[in-house]
């Protein structure tokens, strides 16, 4: 994440639906989602965590891909920077079970469609060699 100064409050607002800056709390993303998202598409632009959203979920993130980190008022983790990298590591972890378990799921139906094809040739008397 790159260092970020917003504007003072009300000289701002959120370039999808106008909501002026300091109605909402500040969100960073990771810089390669906010590269997919930033409303000038020089990573500029102000954005409400709202508009964040859906403009994530239209770029095709999904559960998790880009966690945020709230940067002001009572729930600011800003004191936790360390937590936001960990907690980053936390969310590649999870995709990376996720995507193992996918796999283990897709060799497990390969495997049974290899035996039910072995069984049929041992059924049908065919030769199990290629041709």
């Amino acid at each position: 994440m790159t260092d970020y100064e917003p504007p003072p409050a009300g000289q701002g607002k959120c370039a999808e639906c106008s909501q002026l800056y300091g109605t909402w709390c500040d969100v960073m993303i990771p810089d390669d989602a906010w590269k997919a998202i930033s409303p000038r598409g020089d990573e500029g632009g102000l954005l409400c965590p709202n508009c964040m959203h859906t403009l994530l979920v239209r770029a095709g993130y999904d559960h998790g891909d880009a966690p945020g980190m709230i940067m002001s008022g009572p729930m600011c983790s800003r004191e936790s920077g360390s937590d936001y990298y960990f907690g980053i590591a936390k969310c590649a972890l999870a995709q990376n079970e996720k995507l193992r378990s996918e796999l283990d799921r897709l060799t497990r139906g390969l495997d049974a469609a290899q035996n039910a094809v072995r069984a049929a040739r041992e059924a049908t008397g065919e030769n199990n060699e290629p041709r």
